[in-house]
């Protein structure tokens, strides 16, 4: 089911703040000890989506990746890395990772898993990072701008997720849905946040 979501709209002179607040869920399949909750805080506004990802961490020792040059960057996934889909209104969507590195990779899909190539992003994500006793946090802004007239003008559907790797290399998988299988960011079970174009405007 699609997640709730609300809209703020400030004043006649302002653009309207679509935000929304969700918890993901550890795929059971593996790695569910290395974090204890995930929230991530969800807001468009002006063409431009923020995301704060808090990710509550047990006493497992979590892997992250050392702060590098924020540049474009591909298997980011392969260690701890946050992640935003976004569908239109057909099956085309793109793909964001988000490294605690500062590296960044977004992606276009046209059909499930394939035709995948380079998102032509009109600037790089701005990522920060923090580390501290007990959680993580990662937020990011993310400039929509690239995005063809079809997604301008439709609802969205976006996907949530996140891998945590614990430093003995095992991997949770985290999102606000799953499929009943194995972890699969990409299925259409993972858009579970519906973000309708009348709440963007």
């Amino acid at each position: 089911m699609l997640a709730k979501r609300t809209r703020t709209r400030q004043s006649a002179f302002m653009a309207t703040i679509w935000q929304h607040r969700g918890s993901l869920h550890a795929h059971p399949a593996a790695g569910v000890g290395i974090a204890r909750a995930i929230d991530v805080d969800v807001q468009v506004s002006a063409g431009v989506l923020a995301l704060i990802y808090t990710i509550a961490l047990t006493e497992a020792a979590v892997s992250i990746p050392a702060a590098a040059q924020p540049v474009r960057t591909d298997g980011l996934w392969q260690t701890t890395c946050c992640e935003v889909f976004i569908k239109g209104p057909d099956t085309a969507y793109f793909e964001f990772n988000l490294s605690p590195s500062g590296q960044w990779a977004a992606y276009r899909f046209f059909n499930y898993r394939e035709g995948m190539e380079d998102a032509p992003i009109v600037a790089r994500p701005e990522i920060a990072f923090l580390a501290e006793a007990g959680r993580l946090v990662l937020s990011a802004q993310i400039d929509l701008g690239f995005l063809p007239t079809e997604f301008v003008t439709s609802d969205w559907q976006l996907g949530l997720s996140c891998v945590v790797e614990g430093a003995d290399g095992s991997k949770a998988y985290w999102a606000l849905n799953h499929p009943p299988e194995k972890p699969d960011f990409h299925h259409d079970d993972c858009f579970a946040l519906l973000v309708g174009a009348a709440e963007r405007a």
